[in-house]
């Protein structure tokens, strides 16, 4: 079944090549990446410190370590992507890319979508399968990537996704997006009793977001979903009723300014962006106490909770007078109210990042420098899920994102003990070396987390290092 996929999808992509377009564009990438030696150190409290085997092998996450093919065709106001992605062992059986129409099982097409211009482009329509799609409305981070707001449509929190996106003629730089995930189904594609696309329950999926341009500034986005509802995502499929598509985790807004031409009229060269995230829920662990029959009793009542992530993430390269030196750095802080992320915990989160990198000149070889630094504390010691199968301490995704002790899921500590406020300190330094092809790159280096628990009475520490060697090439 694997095989007849691969081949099916290998063989969709080159009769679309074949075809006559306007314009048509075939990529594709291989990243490598494997680990010569990796190890961690650990210990709670006093005792002795403890240790892993050494151990080396390839990177099985397909975010990292992938093969990808995809392609592009644009016909008169009409743009089709056609994706293939796998991980290097070729499994298409993982929980990475599914197929929802055949019972979430593995699939090697991880996107599928159109875009069709109306009107002289003043309206884009968008729909079909996608893969860390934000339309252009959210910006990364110069030095920890993607950003803590929510995607429109992804792997993790469903891939499907229609919306409408307006560009009016009439106030230039101006776009207006609204969406929802219409699952695929079978037949005609109505089917009434397909409950999921009914609009009496797809009205509180909707997705809105805009954006404007200023011109010499930058671009101001923001955007607003009254509810997340993981729609077409098998982890919580499997893990729920059959009504699982009602089930509302949390409602987010956000606004982000991406200030990339600001300082060129002032001649400074800095490239920033600042983003603000606010989510809420309501959480059903208050509990209001009273008396009954002479004796302390309490009853569960719903109540509103919250969270903030506020980010700024600044380029220096073009303001630094060494052509050679490329410079970065990045802020994250992040803040839990009561109950928010787990019962009667809250959080508070401050992350750091820094990158730099040193071109030789006339060659083609550069070296780097990436650190990473977070410090977290919270009310009992449970706002941080220790997986045992993973090696690393991160905080629920359903409500949240995976923040992590560390970085890079690499191995970490854990709370000591839950029940008691714990602080958390994560140090990650990545020293490396790079050397760039004509199409693509070979990269070698080291990765250490220093990680820390500290607990009312006792603290866990580790120490992980890892030796990653990477090959990318393009196509």
């Amino acid at each position: 079944m694997k095989l007849n996929k691969i081949i099916t999808g290998a063989a969709l992509l080159l009769c679309a090549a074949s075809i006559g377009a306007q314009s048509l564009e075939l990529h594709g990438e291989v990243d490598a990446t494997a680990y010569g030696v990796g190890q961690t150190f650990s210990k709670t409290g006093d005792a002795d410190w403890d240790h892993t085997d050494a151990r080396a092998g390839l990177e099985d996450d397909i975010e990292k370590s992938f093969y990808r093919v995809d392609l592009k065709l644009n016909a008169a106001n009409f743009e089709f992507n056609l994706g293939l992605k796998l991980p290097l062992n070729l499994n298409d059986d993982s929980e990475y890319y599914t197929d929802y129409t055949d019972s979430y099982d593995g699939t090697p097409f991880y996107q599928g979508n159109m875009k069709v211009q109306f009107f002289n482009q003043q309206m884009n329509v968008f729909l079909g399968k996608f893969e860390d799609f934000n339309a252009g409305y959210i910006f990364d981070g110069y030095v920890l990537g993607s950003q803590n707001i929510r995607n429109l449509a992804d792997r993790k929190e469903g891939q499907y996704f229609t919306a409408i996106e307006v560009t009016p003629y009439i106030i230039r730089g101006l776009r207006l997006l609204a969406g929802i995930p219409i699952l695929p189904v079978g037949g005609n594609g109505v089917q009434n009793d397909r409950e999921s696309n009914q609009w009496k329950n797809l009205y509180k999926k909707v997705k809105v977001a805009a954006g404007y341009e200023l011109e010499g500034v930058g671009k101001f986005t923001a955007g607003w979903r009254p509810g997340t509802y993981y729609t077409g995502v098998k982890a919580y499929d499997a893990s729920s009723s059959t009504s699982a598509f009602l089930d509302n985790y949390f409602g987010e807004a956000f606004v982000q300014a991406d200030l990339t031409k600001l300082f060129d009229t002032l001649g400074l060269g800095i490239k920033f962006n600042v983003s603000y995230d606010f989510r809420y829920r309501d959480d059903a662990s208050y509990k209001s106490f009273g008396m009954s029959n002479g004796a302390l009793s309490y009853e569960t009542k719903e109540h509103f909770a919250a969270a903030h992530y506020f980010g700024l993430s600044a380029d220096f390269s073009e303001l630094i007078p060494l052509s050679e030196l490329s410079l970065a750095a990045e802020s994250r802080t992040f803040y839990a109210d009561d109950d928010y992320i787990a019962s009667d915990e809250k959080l508070f989160m401050q992350q750091l990042g820094l990158s730099g990198e040193w071109n030789f000149s006339g060659t083609k070889l550069c070296a780097g420098l990436d650190f990473v630094g977070n410090y977290a504390q919270d009310a009992n010691g449970t706002a941080f899920t220790y997986s045992a199968s993973d090696g690393y301490a991160a905080i629920s995704r359903d409500h949240f994102d995976d923040l992590q002790i560390g970085w890079n899921n690499m191995p970490s500590t854990c709370a000591p003990a839950s029940g008691d406020p714990t602080k958390y300190i994560g140090l990650y330094f990545a020293p490396y070396v790079k050397y760039n092809f004509a199409n693509g790159y070979a990269k070698a280096g080291i990765e250490v987390l220093y990680s820390a628990a500290i607990g009312k009475n006792d603290t866990n520490t580790a120490v992980s290092y890892r030796v990653p060697l990477g090959l990318v090439f393009n196509f």
